[in-house]
């Protein structure tokens, strides 16, 4: 059981994998957060992911841990929260970074842009995880 519950864990990951419509340099495949995978893939069927959702046990152990996330640390206000916070803390500096990376600077320039952004993408993303829960996409 202790893999499973790792295996759901690491599941995580694959939201955080050049996600929240970043810069992708493998043609925007975080852009639309109403998605499991990005057209003409399916993370569910490729790699270790496909065997592991053919095991009951596992596939309900992820989808538990999905619903214990969404009702927790993924609801949409505690994640608001916590960009509002991270956005103040990194206000100070977020003007130094720029001028030193500006090729990497926040869109339109704007700490608050980006961030508005963020909470955005996350909203959606949120919303359609917990309308989307416990369905796979076609293998």
């Amino acid at each position: 059981m202790r893999r499973i519950a790792l295996a759901g864990w690491l599941g995580l990951l694959w939201d955080l994998d050049l996600g929240m419509a970043g810069d992708d340099a493998w043609g925007q495949r975080s852009v639309d957060p109403t998605q499991w995978s990005p057209a003409g893939q399916n993370f569910f069927a490729r790699s270790f992911w496909g065997p592991l959702f053919e095991h009951a046990e596992f596939e309900s152990a992820y989808w538990a841990r999905w619903r214990e996330l969404l009702a927790g640390p993924f609801e949409t206000s505690q994640l608001q929260r916590m960009i509002s916070d991270l956005e103040h803390e990194l206000s100070d500096a977020e003007p130094r970074n720029s001028a030193r990376w500006p090729e990497s600077a926040p869109r339109n320039e704007s700490l608050a842009d980006e961030a508005s952004a963020l909470r955005a993408w996350l909203a959606a993303r949120v919303e359609w995880i917990a309308a989307n829960v416990g369905t796979l996409p076609a293998r």
